[in-house]
Formats: structure tokens, C-alpha cells, sequence
């Protein structure tokens, strides 16, 4: 079924771990008994954009199509862009990200840090949210064939399988309706960040009304700024992953 986005919360900040194709160990040792959020990395800069890029080969189950190769830069067209985080998914296998999030709906302002660790070849991820100042409350973890949630404070769990079939890097198809693309992996993480690592949730609909604005340096990265004059909306994209890392 196709939905729409539901443009609820503003990225004030997204910071981004690795270097090159983003191939950064996850850890997979046991989570501490009390996890907590912890501060945001400083990763190594991206290469300059403009020139070409040729990741390694990109041979995991799930990838459907070959990453373009160009790096971003304001000679990108909105074309260009769009490919770019179409294929976002390609360029890296293992990520981790720090996000603090600020909600503008009507209701109030409510803030939250999440951090995400996600292993798409293995279909694995764990992730802790709680308030920007404090000890997190919520945690999900997936070992790739089970996935278990848990209110950190009163210690009460939920255990579901995992689909099968999900794990590899995944590409969706271009959709000229704008509609919105699910990465079968992203659906499973209950995170505002997905949104943002997973771009091809939002590529479809960002060809429309851009205008590009600028570089600038996000969490040690080079990001493109966009435009969507149409969308009201702003987005820092990282130029060799398509990786959105502000927005």
C-alpha cells in the first residue's frame, strides 16, 4: 500500500559514522543491562564532491540495481539527487547514527535522541530512544530472525519474528506517482532516524520545485543543501551516500 509521509518532526541534527562506503563494524557484544545514549561521534570527512566514486563490488542478497557513481555537488540535478538516495542503501552495509529530534506538531515540542545501529546484510539492528537529556526508555533488537522490544524502565518485552527474506541491500523502484517506497528492513525499526538513513523513502517525491543552496559540513561530512519549494521542506544530504543527515 502506498502512503504518504507524515512531515511531523524536524531533524535539528544527525551524526553519521564511517568513512568512505560507510563500512563501520557494528558491535555485536551483549547490550549492558541499563543501556544508555551515548554521546555523539565525531567521524572522519567525506571526499570532496565532483569527482566520481566507484564503490566496492556491491554483490548482497537484496541489491536490485548499480549505484551511480557521481558524487553530489550544486551541478547535480534533481535527477541526479534523486538516483542518489534511491540508491542510498548500496553504499554502505553497516552504519550508526545519533539523531537528537524535535517534533513542531500542534501538541508541543517533544525532543528525543535516538541512536541506531543497523546491519542490512544480516538484516540486523538494535536501537535506544529516550528524552535528549536522560537515560534512554526504549530499546529494540533484531538478530536478524527475531526482533525484541523493551520498556527499559518497568523491564516488560515483546518478542516477534522477523520477516524473512529482508536482509541485503535494498533498492527500490523509481515510482513516477511520488508515492512512498518502504525498505523492507526499515519498516521493522520503529525510529524517526530510518527515514532519514533509509532516503529512498523520500526520493520519489523530491524532483519537484529544488533548488540547490549549498555545501556544508554535517557531523564531519560534506552534505549537499536542497531546496523543496513544493514540500517546505530542507534536507542536508551527504554527497557520497545520499544518507540525508539533516533535515
Amino acid at each position: 500500500m502506498v502512503k504518504k509521509i507524515p512531515w511531523l518532526f524536524l531533524i535539528l541534527a544527525i551524526a553519521l559514522s564511517g568513512c568512505g562506503t560507510l563500512n563501520v563494524t557494528v558491535e555485536r557484544g551483549s547490550l549492558p543491562s541499563t543501556p544508555t545514549l551515548g554521546p555523539t561521534p565525531t567521524p572522519p570527512g567525506l571526499p570532496e564532491p565532483g569527482s566520481t566514486f566507484t564503490p566496492s563490488a556491491l554483490t548482497e542478497q537484496g541489491s536490485t540495481s548499480s549505484p551511480p557513481d557521481q558524487i553530489l555537488s550544486m551541478a547535480s540535478s534533481p535527477q541526479d539527487i534523486q538516483q542518489k538516495m534511491l540508491h542510498s542503501a548500496l553504499y554502505w552495509k553497516t552504519i550508526w547514527v545519533d539523531g537528537t529530534f524535535t517534533d513542531l506538531t500542534f501538541t508541543g515540542n517533544d525532543s528525543a535522541h535516538e541512536q541506531l545501529w543497523i546491519d542490512q546484510t544480516g538484516a540486523r539492528f538494535r536501537f535506544l530512544s529516550g528524552p535528549v537529556n536522560g537515560a534512554a526508555q526504549t530499546l529494540i533488537v533484531s538478530d536478524g530472525s527475531s526482533k525484541l522490544s523493551m520498556d527499559i524502565a518497568s523491564g516488560a518485552t515483546h518478542e516477534l519474528p522477523m520477516p524473512q527474506g529482508i536482509a541485503g541491500q535494498f533498492v527500490p523502484l523509481s515510482d513516477s506517482s511520488g508515492g512512498y517506497l518502504p525498505n523492507p528492513l526499515g519498516e521493522q525499526i520503529s525510529a524517526r532516524a530510518r527515514n532519514l538513513i533509509f532516503s529512498s523513502y523520500l526520493a520519489n517525491s523530491l524532483t519537484a520545485g529544488v533548488k540547490l543552496v549549498g555545501m556544508e559540513m554535517v557531523a564531519g561530512h560534506q552534505t549537499l543543501i536542497v531546496n523543496y519549494a513544493t514540500m517546505g521542506m530542507r534536507d542536508w544530504v551527504d554527497v557520497l551516500t545520499g544518507v540525508i543527515l539533516k533535515f
